[in-house]
């Protein structure tokens, strides 16, 4: 999939401005990630998005005006327990 997120974002040149990043999401955004974004997508494992979310928050990733956009998340970042 991100081979094909990567032709979109050459096509449109838009790889000087969007980082595509990709390997297990945990320990990427742990050990390779840093500095803040404008906008994160988080398109991972959905049972590891509250984990990601977190390490984003406690990591400082988002700027503060910035937004995190996820795949097919809302009923698993909405569940309580």
């Amino acid at each position: 999939m991100i081979a094909i997120a990567l032709d979109a974002f050459t096509k449109h040149e838009m790889t000087g401005i969007v980082k595509l990043v990709e390997g297990p999401a945990a320990d990427t955004l742990k050990n390779q990630i840093r500095g803040e974004f404008d906008i994160i997508f988080i398109d991972a494992d959905k049972p590891g998005y509250k984990t990601y979310l977190q390490i984003i928050l406690d990591k400082g990733l988002l700027n503060k005006d910035g937004i995190i956009i996820t795949d097919n998340s809302t009923p698993i970042l909405l569940d309580a327990s």
